[in-house]
This record gives C-alpha cells, structure tokens and sequence, in this order.
C-alpha cells in the first residue's frame, strides 16, 4: 500500500527515515543531516518564465518566417501582374492599330517597301566597292604583330 506524497518538490514522503529524523531532530536518531541549499522561490519562477518564453519564441518563429516569405512571394506576384496588365494593355493598342486600315498601308511601305499603284520608285544602288591596287585606292601594307614590331625597334640599333 503507498502512503500519500507530499505536495511540496523536494520534500520527502511522509513516512520515510529522512521526514522522522527531521522532526526527532539529531539526539534521536544519530547523526544530523546537513540541510540541502534550496533554490529560492524567485528562481524558480524566472526559470519557468524563461521556460515559457522560449517555448513562445520557438511556437512563433516557424509561422512567422513562413507568414513573411509568403508576404514577399505575394508582393512579387503582384507586381509581375501589375507588368503583365500593362503588357496587355500595350498588346490591345497594338491591335487596335492594326485594325486601321491606314496604318497598316503605312507598316508596309515602311517595312515591306510597299508603293501603291502610280507612284514613282526610286531605286538608289550604292557603288561597287574597290578592289585594293585599283587607281584611286591607297594601298595598305600588311602590318606585323605589336610583338614583332617592338621586337624590330629594340634589335635596330639608332645612331
């Protein structure tokens, strides 16, 4: 059968040989026991609220960095809409000028060289290019390596 333990931490059970020395005292039973330091009662609370908060801080700091790296992810993905409307914006005023009939005679004189029927084309050639040697044309000597030519100025002795 046990006997009922006593609510204080630290404390021995009631019916143990430690709890009947202390209440004997030392002439009954011998030897006395020197009494064990005990935390204060300050103490313990600042350790169980140490406790507490890093349990909090630990509970917290997973969601949070999740809940922050969302709210950047979300941010992001609302300015990449944001460029997405104004490109479709920019798309649709394309295609609403290409539905003109004017600009689209336009574009193709523009690209295509494209002349509507009695108008003059002229066609402007650009001249043949020389050929090296030919009357007119300087002649341009090959040139050495940087190297060769340094090589060249440093072994001709100047006088």
């Amino acid at each position: 059968m046990s006997r009922p333990v006593s609510g204080r931490p630290g404390s021995a059970p009631a019916g143990s040989t430690a709890a009947r020395r202390a209440v004997r005292g030392p002439a009954a039973g011998g030897v006395a026991e020197a009494p064990r330091p005990t935390r204060s009662r300050v103490a313990r609370q600042a350790a169980a609220l140490g406790l507490v908060l890093c349990t909090v801080a630990l509970l917290i700091a997973f969601p949070l960095r999740t809940y922050l790296a969302q709210r950047d992810q979300l941010r992001s993905e609302q300015a990449e809409e944001q460029a997405l409307r104004d490109q479709l914006a920019d798309l649709q005023g394309q295609a609403a000028a290409l539905q003109d009939p004017d600009y689209i005679k336009a574009e193709a004189r523009a690209r295509l060289q494209y002349v509507m029927p009695g108008d003059t084309v002229y066609v402007v050639q650009a001249p043949e290019p020389t050929v090296a040697g030919s009357p007119g044309t300087a002649v341009v000597e090959e040139s050495s390596p940087w190297y060769s030519d340094l090589y060249d100025t440093l072994s001709t002795p100047t006088g």
